[in-house]
């Protein structure tokens, strides 16, 4: 088949990287087109995937990601159009793809894990072909936008698929001067300036991880702190407050390589607390709500820790740090039970290939 892989935000490319593996192994015919986004397009070039460079990030504002979008969509009918005789397209629920897609009639699956995203769902799922979603996603509250039988789940989560595919490198821990002998904390802000975040952040471009880091540093002044920041602006904060007492990539660092060898995680997203407990690393993430797919993780037995108010996050983290081994565990067992969304797309590849 001819597939198109679309990816708007880094978990993105490391799904299209692993599905890109796995495809090309079947034989299928693989096009990938990128936004700029962050770390987007560099996790494409790292796994070495020749990839369209397709729009931009909107910023902050709705009127800005609007109208990315709109420019987005207009591109990607152009990319779309040259290719030609696509069978599939597969994306992430980003509604620029999912509207050019059904305006082009091409068959489109989308995969999606998060559950508060409901503004892209209902710009996404009323046309795609199939939707394919984690069962700690509960159905109803999507059956409303998409056919019962075009909603496919699977028993398990997005980040599998990547961490089953490609080992962690502990080469990475030299290139950052990390010591595997010494504590290794991640640091993860919030995607404060996300539209489903603004509620809780204020536009403002940190929370509470200033105070954190200060916390670790002087409780715990052996503790190595890499932090992996979202924005230019929450980069250069962090500079300026703590210098070279805290290690952050000034080039692109798939971060799964060093998650593994970690001794805690502190996120405030869902998919690297994901990572995190899928290698048995004690793993906090403190986005206001609650996660399906990350308590999904922690009702499995794996150390997935939802902590909200800052001064519990903090004293939770000196505790961890106290005792690191009373709180990592050995995850594998628990794993090899889960399914990979890749368990459930290829067969419907199959299907659509039966069906054409």
């Amino acid at each position: 088949m001819k597939v198109l892989l679309d990816a708007g935000v880094p978990k993105d490319s490391l799904m299209v990287a692993a599905f890109h593996v796995k495809l090309r192994k079947l034989g299928h015919q693989i096009f990938v087109t990128a936004r700029e986004y962050e770390s987007t397009t560099t996790l494409l070039e790292y796994f070495d995937i020749e990839y369209i460079s397709v729009g931009r990030y909107g910023g902050k504002t709705l009127k800005g990601k609007l109208m990315a979008d709109l420019e987005r969509a207009i591109k990607l009918t152009e990319v779309f159009s040259e290719i030609g005789d696509l069978d599939v397209v597969i994306h992430f629920a980003n509604p620029a793809t999912a509207r050019v897609s059904f305006g082009l009639g091409i068959p489109q699956i989308i995969l999606e894990d998060t559950p508060h995203a409901h503004i892209v769902h209902r710009l996404t799922f009323p046309l795609a072909t199939y939707v394919i979603t984690p069962k700690c996603l509960p159905r109803e509250l999507l059956q409303h936008m998409i056919a019962p039988d075009r909603l496919i789940q699977y028993d398990g989560v997005d980040p599998l698929e990547w961490v089953s595919t490609f080992p962690p490198d502990s080469l990475f821990l030299n290139k950052l001067n990390l010591e595997i002998s010494r504590p290794i904390v991640i640091l993860r802000p919030a995607e404060t300036y996300a539209y489903y975040y603004l509620d809780y952040s204020r536009g403002e471009p940190l929370l509470f991880e200033t105070r954190l880091i200060e916390t670790i540093l002087r409780f715990y002044p052996d503790t190595q702190i890499l932090v992996f920041p979202r924005y230019s602006d929450q980069r250069e904060i962090l500079a300026r407050k703590f210098g070279d007492k805290i290690k952050m990539p000034r080039r692109f660092i798939p971060a799964y390589n060093v998650v593994a060898f970690s001794t805690l995680l502190i996120t405030g997203g869902g998919t690297m607390v994901e990572e995190g407990a899928l290698y048995g690393v004690p793993s906090i993430y403190f986005f206001p709500k609650k996660l399906g797919y990350a308590e999904y993780l922690r009702e499995k037995g794996l150390p997935v820790f939802h902590i909200v108010e800052p001064q519990r996050i903090i004293e939770f983290v000196l505790r961890v740090l106290k005792d690191p081994d009373n709180y990592r565990i050995d995850p594998q067992p628990i794993i090899k039970k889960m399914e990979k969304p890749s368990d459930k797309l290829i067969p419907l590849l199959e299907k659509l290939q039966e069906n054409s």
